[in-house]
């Protein structure tokens, strides 16, 4: 009995022995199959939290979501989205997300704008241009991205400047969860007017063109913008404006055509704070933008003493034929030449001629 124990005994430990050289074999030869492109990649797994997200941007990998923007897909990641934004998380883990469908498209960005806000969103990494900051902070606001809002207003503070203000504001100026920046813009275009200054409304629209004129026309008779000849200066700006205007819509830059791009924008200037000198330099600007009414009416306010209002007739004829007192319309006020499409060129500031006086 005891022998036939000991001989069981000799044979399980036998079988055990066999079974675990067969598994170590086994699990040899599995080694030896890995290929080479697999070892190299589970060598290169990124380490950190942030290098595997900046693996997955714009990576198909495990992407479960899709965005089309300007008819390109980009893959995305839900979860990394929702983690981030809190709009993103119940767009794409709400009530209203609908298994299966895996593609969504974009249509208030730009491709560019919407590669930073990923990339930010991944890798809290960002490339801001001038050319996608607003797309970028308004898409901020609408995602509920907070952090992104606050660099893309910092930015815009730091790099703003007398090209660029302008078009800035033209987006911003009526939407009210971005008065702060505004205001800011508004103060530093105030602070940088003069004569030769190159702020540039050539980009904005007729709106955002209305709102800053008003703005600016409210500060002057508020004295609280000093500065000299501002209503002419300010004139023939939106002049500008209107002839760029007429230039990409095909129509001839006259009078009536810069009127009626204007929408009643030159109304809020007030010509009857100009000098008789300021406002015939106006005049010269574009002789067929006012009507006679318009230049009897407001010489008539301004005293002109060197022309007899005996009729409107008479007024037109002097008032674009006589010289007043030597006074020349300097260079840099002149108005653009017809087919030109930019902004004046400001050259030494315009200060009339001594022998003329502010009536």
């Amino acid at each position: 009995m005891e022998l036939d124990r000991r001989a069981r005994l000799r044979k399980e430990v036998e079988i055990r022995l066999a079974e675990k050289d067969a598994r170590t074999s086994a699990v040899q030869q599995g080694v030896n199959d890995v290929t080479l492109d697999e070892k190299s990649s589970s060598l290169s797994r990124p380490d950190g939290i942030q290098d595997c997200n900046l693996s997955l941007f714009l990576s198909k990998r495990f992407s479960d979501v899709t965005f089309v923007v300007d008819d390109a897909e980009i893959p995305a990641h839900r979860l990394i989205l929702a983690v981030r934004s809190s709009v993103f998380e119940a767009m794409l883990y709400g009530d209203f997300w609908e298994t299966g469908s895996q593609r969504i498209t974009i249509a208030d960005m730009g491709i560019t704008a919407f590669r930073e806000m990923l990339r930010y969103m991944y890798t809290n990494n960002l490339n801001i241009t001038d050319d996608i900051v607003i797309e970028l902070l308004l898409a901020a606001h609408k995602y509920d991205l907070r952090h992104l809002e606050e660099r893309c207003s910092q930015y815009m503070q730091q790099k703003m400047n007398e090209t660029n203000v302008c078009s800035f504001l033209n987006v911003l100026y009526n939407l009210d969860a971005f008065k702060d920046i505004t205001q800011i813009l508004l103060a530093f275009m105030e602070s940088r007017w003069s004569i030769d200054c190159k702020v540039d409304f050539t980009g904005m629209s007729i709106d955002g063109l209305k709102y800053l004129v008003d703005f600016l026309s409210l500060r002057k008779r508020a004295r609280d913008f000093k500065y000299m000849h501002f209503e002419v200066d300010l004139f023939r700006r939106i002049l500008a404006w209107a002839k760029v205007n007429c230039e990409e819509n095909g129509l001839p830059a006259d009078g009536a055509n810069m009127r009626k791009a204007l929408k009643g924008c030159e109304q809020l200037i007030s010509f009857t704070s100009m000098s008789s000198d300021e406002f015939h330099c106006a005049i010269d600007f574009s002789p067929n933008f006012f009507t006679v009414e318009e230049i009897g009416s407001i010489f008539t306010k301004l005293r002109y003493k060197k022309i007899k209002l005996q009729s409107l007739d008479m007024v037109q004829s002097e008032a674009m034929s006589m010289p007043l007192n030597g006074f020349q319309c300097p260079t840099s006020m002149k108005p653009i030449p017809n087919g030109q499409v930019t902004a004046f060129s400001f050259g030494a500031p315009f200060v009339p001629n001594s022998s003329t006086s502010k009536q």
